[in-house]
């Protein structure tokens, strides 16, 4: 399942990209920094959770266990991985 969701953060990541690019060509009207700011975290926060979901597709492909159960400590957050 995680496999096929990988291209929908990739995608994700580029328009956010894009928007930030936008705003730093001063192409798209800005209010003020902290929108930019806004913006960049939203894309950071993406790249981090598809890098999360690529790693883990790419370790269920190789059929490796999963390295949320083998971690005792990474057990309250494995609700975050399908």
């Amino acid at each position: 399942m995680t496999r096929h969701l990988w291209p929908i953060f990739v995608v994700a990541e580029l328009l956010l990209v894009a928007v930030g690019v936008l705003f730093v060509m001063n192409m798209l009207p800005m209010a003020d920094y902290l929108q930019l700011a806004f913006w960049d975290l939203i894309a950071v926060v993406y790249l981090i959770f598809g890098a999360v979901i690529v790693w883990s597709a790419q370790r269920a492909d190789r059929g490796e266990d999963d390295p949320w159960k083998a971690n005792p400590r990474m057990e309250g957050l494995s609700w975050l991985l399908p």
